[in-house]
């Protein structure tokens, strides 16, 4: 679980730093980015085997790690940044942010799911062993026997809608680089391997092909049934 307490501690930093912006100016928001990266790079991952697969780093986690942060303190941030103009309206209703904050606070809930992922990237690592696959997710580590695979299926999931309407949204506040990258964004596709007990462990191909075709090579040598989708597929 300490994938996701780096994310959230760092998140909470640069939140308040930047909320903290129209009272404090600049100097809070920089003080609460360099406190956030102190924080993101002091918590240190478990250990792992040294013949574990990972995701690789850049695209499965860096990349929407910074994203989510984008797209967190912004709209967490922009109450507080729209109130700082307007003291006399809030003075005299007593409100502590704009009434902003029924639309972008929503958005920053919706937007932490990236970091939700992002986690989980981080926390996968995968051994082929003898009898099985060792995999470790951010549910803790697990051995998987061959026997105990019944099938492997192909896997694809989009992106929620949800997230696609927020592209708008950072064009409208100037982001247009983050709104293109949520509409080029594609399906996530994999394999997911179906248990005996009806539980499905998931892999992602993104960003882990060659070491997927590997795992794939390990579960046709020791017999495992595969779907017809997936019968070609080296």
């Amino acid at each position: 679980m300490r994938e996701l307490l780096r994310r959230f501690l760092a998140l909470g930093v640069l939140c308040t730093g930047f909320a903290a912006l129209p009272t404090m100016g600049l100097a809070a928001a920089a003080i609460s980015v360099v406190i956030a990266i102190v924080l993101y790079a002091a918590i240190p991952a478990l250990a792992r085997p040294r013949s574990a697969f990972i995701y690789e780093r850049v695209p499965a986690v860096y990349g929407p790690d910074l994203l989510g942060f984008l797209l967190i303190t912004v709209f967490f941030a922009l109450p507080f940044w729209a109130r700082s103009g307007e003291a006399y309206l809030w003075e005299d209703f007593g409100l502590l942010v704009h009434p902003a904050a029924l639309m972008s606070w929503p958005l920053a809930l919706i937007s932490a799911a990236i970091l939700w992922f992002s986690a989980h990237y981080a926390a996968f690592w995968l051994v082929i062993e003898e009898d099985g696959l060792r995999i470790n997710r951010v549910e803790g580590e697990r051995l998987v026997a061959f026997p105990e695979i019944a099938e492997v299926k192909p896997f694809r999931r989009g992106l929620p809608n949800w997230l696609r309407w927020l592209a708008p949204v950072m064009v409208a506040m100037g982001r247009p680089g983050a709104a293109g990258a949520i509409l080029l964004a594609r399906d996530t596709t994999g394999i997911s391997l179906v248990l005996a007990d009806g539980s499905t462990i998931a892999i992602h191909k993104d960003a882990f092909e060659d070491k997927l075709r590997r795992v794939l090579k390990a579960l046709r040598g020791h017999g495992v049934a595969f779907a017809p989708e997936l019968r070609d597929v080296r």
